[in-house]
């Protein structure tokens, strides 16, 4: 079976790496990475990861919650914010799930696998 693609928009390069280090570990492909909303979504274009794992707060004018707008693969919210503002807007964008930072590895996995149950397999 082949490892399912994620791809992280975080824009601190250090918890960028450390959820990429955890999902490797966790047995899953991460395609790619950026750190603004504008570049991820070029970069998901080209790249067709299966999942998304999206920061709302990133550095440049477009948001994670801008990203998650225009996707149509499933996303994770993973965010220091927890504001009500914050998370109506969020949910607006229908994400399979919303982590607080700092993430622990067991509710990371279950995130993952609960996007990655969302994939319509065409056949």
């Amino acid at each position: 079976m082949n490892k399912k693609k994620i791809y992280i928009l975080e824009d601190e390069i250090i918890t960028q790496r450390v959820l990429k280090q955890t999902l490797e570990d966790l047995n899953y492909d991460v395609c790619g990475a950026a750190t603004n909303a504008e570049t991820a979504l070029q970069d998901i274009a080209l790249l067709k990861p299966d999942i998304a794992i999206l920061d709302i707060r990133v550095k440049g004018k477009r948001t994670g919650v801008w990203l998650g707008n225009q996707l149509e693969i499933p996303f994770i919210y993973l965010t220091a914010f927890s504001d009500l503002e914050t998370i109506k807007e969020a949910i607006n964008t229908k994400p399979i799930s919303y982590l607080r930072k700092p993430f622990n590895n067991k509710d990371l996995y279950i995130a993952v696998e609960l996007a990655l149950s969302k994939i319509v397999v065409l056949k």
